[in-house]
């Protein structure tokens, strides 16, 4: 059995009787010691006693009547002195704490019932000071949609604004970009020497590609040697064999020529941006 402090209330109210009570006992010895014992002492000891006793319970009642009202509470925070205003046994109190302890709320007087195993009784005697907070959901606040910029317009301090983007990358993408042209893809921010793939992702999030892209090309048919290797995504050599290819067969389209080559799709793709 574990030992507890009484409620502070319910201290001073049994420190005051006792008081009481000890102040009127010396007086009674007191009254004892002046006056000698008559024949009559033995009556007179009963109906003393009697009136003490009347008048010790009067100072109970009368001490008991000065505490605070009891005003309605969240039972979830009941306390050893409330349980003691309200005549509850401490283990409700335990009962209570133990279900708080595992963050959980009571919410409904019949769950405070079921948790505490109160008479149907003692709940309705103690119901009017029960409150229970009201439940309610909380509305998720919907995360206003990201303003993306474009990436063909972003500078240095847009791009360095990304976690996991500094000087040294900021500038090799505007780098790229400007080797390039313009990004028409985001994809081809893989491309970029150095960037990871969650630096990456952030650019996504951050950055878009809008339909305004404008890239210079050239014709093939005239293009020379020196004009198609400088183009990005074709090698001098790959830019060799397509001149080869152009000159055996010149009426034949740039699109059937690349598609000798053999090259994955997306090199196709990007090589097509700059020429027609």
């Amino acid at each position: 059995m574990s030992l507890r402090k009484q409620p502070i209330g319910f201290f001073y109210n049994k420190l005051k009787v006792v008081f009481v009570f000890f102040v009127l006992l010396a007086l009674v010895f007191n009254v004892h010691d002046i006056f000698p014992p008559s024949p009559i002492s033995s009556q007179w000891h009963v109906q003393n006693s009697q009136y003490w006793s009347a008048y010790l319970d009067s100072m109970l009642i009368k001490v008991s009547s000065k505490a605070s009202p009891l005003h309605p509470f969240n039972p979830n925070y009941l306390t050893d002195y409330r349980a003691y205003r309200l005549g509850l046994p401490l283990s409700v109190v335990d009962a209570i704490k133990d279900h708080r302890s595992q963050n959980r709320w009571i919410n409904t007087v019949t769950e405070f019932q079921q948790l505490t195993q109160i008479s149907d009784s003692t709940l309705l005697r103690i119901r009017p000071f029960l409150t229970f907070p009201k439940a309610y959901a909380k509305k998720r606040a919907k995360p206003l949609p990201i303003k993306k910029i474009d990436i063909n317009q972003a500078t240095q301090n847009d791009l360095e604004a990304l976690y996991g983007i500094g000087p040294v990358l900021a500038q090799r993408i505007l780098r790229y970009r400007e080797r390039i042209q313009a990004f028409s893809d985001m994809k081809q921010l893989g491309e970029v020497y150095g960037l990871s793939a969650s630096v990456i992702n952030q650019l996504n999030q951050r950055f878009s590609v809008t339909d305004s892209v404008t890239i210079t090309k050239i014709p093939f048919a005239y293009a020379s040697l020196s004009e198609l290797s400088a183009l990005p995504y074709l090698s001098y050599e790959e830019a060799r064999w397509l001149v080869l290819q152009r000159t055996k067969s010149p009426d034949d389209p740039l699109d059937s020529l690349m598609a000798q080559a053999n090259w994955p799709t997306d090199k196709v793709q990007r090589i097509k941006l700059y020429l027609y």
